[in-house]
């Protein structure tokens, strides 16, 4: 009942996982992210310790084939991904099918009860026929995936760096969840459009009082009635003597 992707870019030094499942909030449950070590999923029937269990082999020095063979089980579906590229990914012969997995380069995407018996290599056809930063070509995978075979509820996406997140615009850093909704991935797609137009704004403190209005403005025109870039606007605005643009 849940289909995900974890993914390296090893020139941007980041790793990510992301997901969609019927199951509410299953990025809580699945995705497991750790600055320096790598990122892992564990679903179908796995226990929600293993990942973090997975990325404890990992960071203490187990390669991604070692780390990974105590979770290999007949109802188990776990992968795990180093800031090299080594992965390695197991799709249990009980698990609920369509169930399988596929990989390329820096890349593994595995499902289970998937509406679509190829979901696995649809998803890695996506990433690689992607643009832009991690957590889209993630996402994007996800919205080509065909989704949950019983529905659709939940999505999520977590990329993170070599470092700890320490609050820099500039920083790879997403952690993003659509815990109940019809159209999950959508929602995400949604949100991690507005996560960058956050960090833009973060990101313009340096340009001057009309370039950052217009440029929150233009944002604004995109994500009408978000209440930080309204905020920020307004605050401009006001301390500058401008007119709001429209």
């Amino acid at each position: 009942m849940t289909l995900s992707i974890v993914a390296c870019e090893r020139e941007e030094r980041v790793v990510g996982a992301a997901v969609t499942s019927c199951a509410i909030a299953a990025g809580r449950r699945t995705l497991h992210v750790r600055s320096g070590v790598g990122a892992a999923v564990a679903q179908a029937s796995s226990e929600i310790a293993w990942g973090e269990e997975l990325l404890d082999r990992l960071g203490g020095g187990a390669d991604a084939r070692l780390a990974i063979e105590p979770f290999k089980r007949g109802t188990s579906q776990v992968a795990v991904i180093d800031f090299s590229g080594a992965y390695a990914v197991h799709t249990g012969e009980f698990c609920d099918p369509h169930a399988g997995h596929a990989s390329a380069r820096d890349v593994v995407a595995q499902a289970n009860t998937a509406a679509q018996p190829d979901a696995w290599q649809r998803m890695i056809d996506a990433y690689l026929d992607s643009k832009g930063p991690l957590a889209e070509r993630m996402v994007a995978a996800l919205a080509a995936s065909g989704g949950d075979a019983r529905g659709q509820q939940a999505a999520a996406v977590i990329v993170t760096g070599t470092h700890p997140l320490r609050g820099y615009p500039d920083e790879p850093h997403v952690d993003l969840r659509v815990d109940d909704h019809r159209d999950p991935v959508a929602e995400l797609q949604r949100l991690l459009a507005l996560h960058r137009a956050h960090c833009t704004m973060r990101a313009i403190d340096h340009l001057d009082g009309p370039e950052r209005i217009r440029t929150i403005g233009a944002m604004l025109s995109v994500h009408p009635g978000d209440p930080h870039l309204e905020s920020t606007l307004r605050r401009l605005t006001s301390s500058t003597g401008a007119d709001t643009p429209p």
